[in-house]
Parts: C-alpha cells; sequence; structure tokens
C-alpha cells in the first residue's frame, strides 16, 4: 500500500500522508510507527501523532531529533508481537 502526494491535498509537513495510510490500513495513528528521513517527515509524523524512528542513512551528520534513530534498514528484523 502506496501513499503519495497526490493522494493528500496537504504535503509534508502536513501530517495528511500518515493519516491517510493508517486509515487506509485500517489502524489507529497512535498505533502505527513511521520511519523519517527528512525533517519535513518528521514534522508531519509528530504532528500526526504517531511513533516515529528517525533513519539518518542520508545525512552527513546526525539529525537533532529526541526520537530513536537508526543508520539504515539493512539489520532491522520485524516481529509480531503476541497479545
Amino acid at each position: 500500500m502506496f501513499v503519495t502526494g497526490e493522494d493528500v491535498e496537504r504535503g509534508k509537513p502536513a501530517p495528511d500522508c500518515f493519516l491517510l495510510a493508517a486509515k487506509r490500513l485500517g489502524q489507529k495513528i497512535e498505533d502505527c510507527l513511521v520511519f523519517e528521513d527528512a525533517p519535513a517527515g518528521i514534522q508531519a509524523a509528530e504532528a500526526a501523532g504517531t511513533a516515529l524512528v528517525v533513519v539518518t542513512a542520508a545525512h552527513c551528520g546526525s539529525l537533532d531529533t529526541s526520537h530513536p534513530t537508526i543508520t539504515g534498514y539493512g539489520k532491522l528484523t520485524a516481529a509480531r508481537l503476541r497479545s
């Protein structure tokens, strides 16, 4: 599933893309996790109220953020949590 700039009226840093993605997935935005590498995207995720991980691979220096950061996606693994 993709959400592009053409799917929303307002682009980043407005939260519209993340809110629409959560809606299309049938999830509450509070239950979503966004991976973002750009300041406008970080602002959009914060405005949406979603959890956020900042990806720093595309940046020469570190981004000033209070959010968890990763350098890239290469070593990430996914696991389903059981409730």
